[in-house]
């Protein structure tokens, strides 16, 4: 018995030993209790596929927990018209409405897209249920983008104007307004409203002053940057301490003028002594002109026109104005989107100035960043947009089985090339699509053809367009 018991405090220690990676890969893999997105919020253009986006399965203290076997998670939208996919380029036709967590793993990506401009809430939730938290998260389909943010200047000093502006496009197929929001150090500065058509695109601009020495954060809408208040000499001192310097300034100034002013004793000089007239020489000779080096100022940049169609041509000038003393030369250099492109050399005399121009011609969509000398302009080719017009059902009441022509004019309404994928559905349900590529301002008229072997009425939907048609058994057809 004795040996027994000196024996168990051995066996005991030995089992904890064994036992101890159990319990501690135990404690590691918290159990699943929460579904979440671990992808930010989207912005997303109707009719274009979002970024990836992820959701994962976590324990009660947010850490990822891998599932034990193959998950189903079902996907929805409280928009009618929003569509997953898990790729990019998928169809978004409504088939795909949840993805699969694989065993051993965490996570699951995909991809989604709407139609209707609105803040539509995605939520994943599991199949079966197991109890878990479903994730939810609200997204933002707008037609308007916001690019180009200038700060101007980047360094200021305090209550100095600063200029903040940005670009914001419509890449909708409809007018529409936007509201642009203004946010200094996450606190609302202010806001603009611009009215857009499809394609076009504004700039909205604010002017702000800021009292206070220090970094301010610049948010508009999504784009982000930075400017920094200098502090200035008169407020690196309290007004006491000014006070104080200028009594001391003043001491210095009085003691000077009583020095110059009052009259030195001189020593007497022998009387065979004679002065010499070297000093009335000197001051007859004439006093030299300083002439000071050339120096040049570059202003007014203008861009003519700040919105082409791609392959047009957009000239840009600015004045060059030599201020100084001595004629001289001075290289301007143009840069689009920090890229030099061209260089223009001008040789001016004291006083004068010249206008020089560059022409540039650009294929690809999106906004230009011009810089000459520290001058800041914009210029964009907006990209393909297509508006879908004139829809027609001809004839819009048949026989079963009798052919059906729909039609509709598409129009791309943007600056640059665009290929538009034109799906036609009848009943909710895509019945044909056609793919057409169009120059800017280019239109072409797309047709389908079909017939239905059932009576009853059929929904058209063809683009942003609807109508209907009906179909009739063989002895009761008449025009509607």
């Amino acid at each position: 018995m004795k040996k027994l018991l000196r024996v168990m405090p051995l066996v005991l220690i030995l089992a904890l030993v064994i036992a101890s990676p159990a319990l501690v890969n135990a404690n590691a893999a918290g159990e699943i209790t929460k579904l979440v997105f671990t992808t930010e919020v989207r912005t997303i253009t109707p009719d274009i596929a979002s970024e990836v986006m992820t959701i994962q399965t976590q324990d009660t203290s947010g850490n990822p927990a891998n599932v034990t076997a193959d998950t189903i998670i079902n996907l929805s939208s409280t928009s009618g018209t929003g569509r997953f996919d898990i790729s990019a380029e998928g169809a978004f036709d409504g088939s795909i409405t949840s993805v699969t967590i694989p065993n051993g793993s965490n996570s699951a990506n995909f991809h989604y897209k709407d139609a209707a401009v609105g803040t539509p809430a995605i939520t994943a939730a599991e199949a079966p249920d197991q109890g878990w938290a479903d994730a939810m998260q609200q997204e933002t389909i707008t037609a308007f983008k916001v690019t180009n943010l200038i700060i101007t200047p980047a360094s200021p000093k305090e209550s100095e104007t600063i200029n903040i502006s940005a670009m914001v496009t419509n890449n909708g197929t409809e007018t529409g307004s936007y509201t642009a929001q203004l946010k200094i150090n996450g606190e609302v500065a202010g806001s603009q409203e611009a009215t857009l058509e499809p394609g076009a695109n504004q700039t909205v601009s604010f002017a702000i002053t800021k009292d206070a020495a220090g970094d301010y954060q610049v948010e508009i809408d999504g784009l982000s940057g930075v400017f920094t208040v200098k502090t200035s000499l008169w407020t690196m001192f309290p007004p006491y301490m000014w006070a104080l310097f200028g009594v001391i300034a003043g001491a210095i100034l009085m003691f000077l003028i009583f020095s110059i002013t009052t009259p030195r004793k001189r020593a007497a000089k022998p009387a065979a002594e004679t002065v010499q007239p070297a000093t009335k020489a000197k001051a007859e000779r004439p006093a030299e002109v300083p002439v000071t080096a050339p120096s040049f100022e570059v202003s007014n940049l203008t861009i003519n026109p700040s919105q082409v169609k791609q392959g047009e041509t957009v000239t840009i000038t600015a004045q060059v104005t030599n201020s100084g003393g001595m004629s001289g030369s001075h290289k301007l250099a143009l840069r689009i989107n920090g890229r030099v492109i061209a260089t223009k050399e001008v040789k001016l005399e004291p006083g004068a100035s010249n206008v020089l121009g560059f022409n540039v011609t650009e294929t690809m969509p999106g906004d230009y960043l011009v810089e000459i000398d520290g001058l800041n302009g914009v210029f964009s080719i907006p990209a393909a947009a297509f508006n879908v017009t004139d829809l027609e059902i001809s004839p819009n009441r048949v026989k079963e089985r009798q052919n059906i022509t729909i039609s509709a004019t598409v129009t791309n309404s943007g600056g640059a090339s665009g290929t538009h994928a034109l799906l036609l559905k009848i009943k909710d349900k895509i019945e044909a699509s056609q793919e057409i590529t169009l120059s800017p301002g280019e239109r072409q008229k797309v047709s389908f053809m079909l017939s239905k072997d059932k009576s009853g009425y059929y929904p058209v939907e063809l683009g942003s367009l609807q109508g209907k048609f009906a179909v009739e058994m063989a002895e009761f057809t008449e025009e509607l």
